[in-house]
C-alpha cells in the first residue's frame, strides 16, 4: 500500500450510514407525530438514536415526502413503460398503433389513384425523386420511365441500356439518377438541366 493511500482516511460506508441515519430520523419523526410513543422508544433504542430536537425538526415530514416522491416516480415509470411498449409495437409492425384500427385498415383501398402503364416487360424497381413529384421506374425492357406521380402523367423514357435495368437511385440532391443494368453498365443521368 502506498503512503498516500495510508494517509487518507477511509470514507467507505459513510454515505450509507448518513442515509440510514436520515431514514431512521424520518421514521422516528413519523412515529412521534402519530403518537406511537412506545414504538418510538423501542425504535430509538434499536436504531441507537438520541433525542436531538434540532435533528428531529430537520426530518419533520420527510417520510411522507419520500413516500409521495416514490408514488410520483412509480406513476412516471408506468407511463414511460406504456409509451415504450407502444413505440416497440409501432417499430415492429411498422405502422402507428391504435387498438381500434385493424391492420386491414392500413392497406390502401381500391380504386388506385393512378395506373401507370408503358413498360413492355416486368418492372424491376420504382423510386421517388427526393424533391420533385417524379417517380422513376426501370424494367427488364431496358428502359427507365419517368412519371409525374401527382398527375399520373408519363413524362419521359430514358434509353441507353441494352439489357434489363435492375436498379435505380437518385443522389441526395436529386440532380443525378444512377441506373445499373444486366448489360454490365452503370449509367448516370443528369437531372440538373431538366
Amino acid at each position: 500500500m502506498s503512503r498516500s493511500a495510508r494517509r487518507q482516511p477511509s470514507l467507505r460506508g459513510t454515505g450509507r450510514r448518513a442515509g440510514a441515519e436520515s431514514s431512521n430520523r424520518a421514521v422516528a419523526d413519523y412515529l412521534q407525530s402519530h403518537g406511537y410513543v412506545e414504538s418510538l422508544d423501542a425504535f430509538r433504542r434499536e436504531a441507537t438514536l438520541t433525542a436531538d430536537s434540532d435533528a428531529d425538526k430537520k426530518f419533520a415530514g420527510l417520510l411522507e415526502k419520500k413516500w409521495t416522491s416514490v408514488l410520483r416516480l412509480q406513476k412516471k415509470v408506468i407511463e414511460l413503460e406504456t409509451k415504450l411498449a407502444e413505440a416497440e409495437k409501432e417499430f415492429i409492425h411498422g405502422a402507428p398503433t391504435r387498438d381500434k384500427r385493424s391492420p386491414a385498415e392500413w392497406i390502401p383501398r381500391p380504386p388506385e389513384k393512378f395506373s401507370l402503364t408503358g413498360h413492355r416487360a416486368p418492372i424491376t424497381r420504382v423510386i421517388f425523386h427526393p424533391s420533385w413529384s417524379i417517380l422513376a421506374s426501370c424494367s427488364e425492357d431496358a428502359t427507365i420511365k419517368l412519371w409525374d406521380y401527382e398527375s399520373g402523367d408519363f413524362e419521359k423514357t430514358l434509353k441507353g441500356h441494352t439489357d434489363a435495368v435492375q436498379d435505380l437511385a437518385f443522389d441526395a440532391a436529386g440532380k443525378i439518377l444512377a441506373s445499373c443494368s444486366a448489360d454490365m453498365t452503370i449509367k448516370l443521368w443528369d437531372f440538373s438541366t431538366n
